[in-house]
């Protein structure tokens, strides 16, 4: 299972597993499968400790600080384009329209 971990190439994985863990009831099967995909996670992060690829790793590497703080800027990001699109569509609904010219 490591490996298909590593092929895959999952996205912010850990953070995933946390809120598996924090939210999910599991029942006896899915726990069993879920304890194998932890294990194979904690294999991949030791093999990959010391590699030197340093670019989809990033999401099993990092600590949990570090992506939610990543995780943080990136709403911050969005939340300033959703502000930055309404003043424009006020400005729109605001301004009178054009007086037709005949």
């Amino acid at each position: 299972m490591a490996f298909v971990i590593i092929k895959s190439r999952p996205e912010n994985i850990l953070s995933n597993i946390q809120y598996i863990c924090l939210y999910a009831e599991l029942e006896d099967d899915s726990e069993i499968w879920f304890m194998n995909l932890k294990s194979s996670i904690e294999i991949v992060r030791e093999v990959l400790k010391d590699a030197k690829n340093k670019g989809w790793r990033k999401g099993i590497l990092n600590s949990t600080s570090q992506r939610m703080e990543s995780m943080r800027k990136e709403l911050k990001k969005k939340e300033k384009q959703k502000k930055w699109r309404a003043s424009i569509v006020q400005l729109e609904s605001t301004s009178p329209p054009p007086s037709p010219n005949f």
